[in-house]
């Protein structure tokens, strides 16, 4: 069974508020949009560090992942897509250009304005980090990796999953 990639990007849409994405009229729009989000997408799974489904096997004409994913597994993507989008928009003049004059708004200086920016991305990094934690700590049989094979009568071979260290800028 598969698992489409709209999925995910419902759950990312449902979590990110994007001018660009909320202008899809024409289905030419919605091919673009579609290229922006797999592209996203195929950064996101690069990140995933160790998912328990092959998230690579999958189909980008069609749309769809190959195999089945959780809900675990679309909110780690949906979460890692919208890192991915918080750097793309961090890194993009448009955002880095403050669009007012001071006479406008009273507002800080560009400098403080890119610094809270930046506070923004390492916020989304942080929660990327977080999730992928929480879902490399649930319950998971890992003899199935292994075809089921135990270590003796009855008992499953146990894996403690690697954590990732928040200390180590990456």
């Amino acid at each position: 069974m598969s698992t489409p990639y709209q999925s995910v990007f419902d759950a990312l849409l449902a979590s990110v508020e994007e001018d660009d994405w909320a202008r899809v009229i024409t289905e030419g729009d919605m091919e673009i949009l579609n290229q922006d989000l797999i592209m996203i997408l195929n950064n996101a799974t690069e990140n995933f560090l160790f998912p328990r489904i092959d998230i690579d096997a999958r189909d980008d004409v069609q749309m769809e992942f190959t195999n089945t994913l959780t809900f675990a597994e679309i909110y780690v993507l949906s979460v890692l897509m919208k890192y991915e989008w918080v750097k793309r928009c961090v890194a993009s003049w448009r955002v880095i250009k403050q669009q007012y004059h001071d006479n406008d708004f009273q507002k800080s200086s560009e400098a403080n304005h890119l610094d809270k920016l930046m506070g923004l991305q390492k916020l989304a990094k942080g929660e990327s980090k977080t999730v992928q934690n929480n879902y490399a700590r649930k319950k998971f049989n890992y003899a199935e990796f292994t075809g089921g094979n135990v270590l003796e009568e009855g008992s499953y071979l146990e894996v403690t999953p690697l954590l990732i260290d928040d200390s180590v800028e990456g």
